[in-house]
């Protein structure tokens, strides 16, 4: 009777097999009753390991999804930028061609608020500050240089950011534009008006 708590306890240290069930010591590489290799009882640091592998890998995953959806945002909030920009230069154009200068500039501002870095609304704000320029010069001489002031601006900023021909342009408009200014300032003061 001695043997039978021995065989009890052998019993209780052994543990069963991967494929049969059968009690095997916890040490066997290989079953003897079936023949199939065991693999080793994991550590409790090694399912933490994989653990937080697992958990790192589904970050990693949830945090290119989130970062897809969001360029995805980024590029939809460009490209409907680009299109009201694109349409306030089109009602702009329409505005110019009607002779409506300054809407047509108020147009081109708002469209450089939404796109601050827009060459062609750059190009179009040049172009409409020389043509209220030439409009000035000819229709109403050196009563407004007030208004000539936030032109001028306008062309200082256009004069580097065109084509050197253009650019020539621009500086001849600068020149128009100061001197209409300067002589507004000079009339109001009691001066000689005509510009010299």
């Amino acid at each position: 009777m001695a043997d039978a708590p021995d065989t009890n306890l052998q019993q209780e240290s052994r543990r069963p097999c991967v494929a049969c069930c059968e009690p095997i010591f916890p040490q066997a590489r290989t079953c003897p009753h079936c023949g199939t290799e065991q693999r080793p009882v994991p550590s409790l640091w090694k399912r933490f390991g994989t653990i937080l592998k697992w958990v790192g890998g589904i970050t990693a995953i949830l945090s290119l999804i989130a970062s897809t959806i969001q360029l995805n945002g980024l590029w939809q909030n460009a490209r409907d930028t680009s299109r009201a920009v694109e349409g306030l230069l089109r009602a702009s154009e329409i505005q110019q061609q009607a002779g409506q200068l300054d809407v047509a500039l108020d147009l081109v501002r708002q469209a450089l608020e939404l796109e601050p870095g827009s060459s062609s609304a750059n190009h179009r704000q040049s172009a409409i500050a020389m043509l209220l320029i030439r409009q000035y010069n000819i229709y109403f001489g050196f009563e407004h240089g007030d208004e000539i002031n936030p032109l001028l601006e306008i062309l200082y900023r256009g004069s580097g950011q065109r084509e050197p021909r253009d650019g020539a342009d621009v500086v001849a408009h600068i020149g128009l534009a100061t001197l209409l200014a300067s002589s507004s300032s000079a009339a109001s003061h009691g001066e000689r008006s005509d510009g010299w």
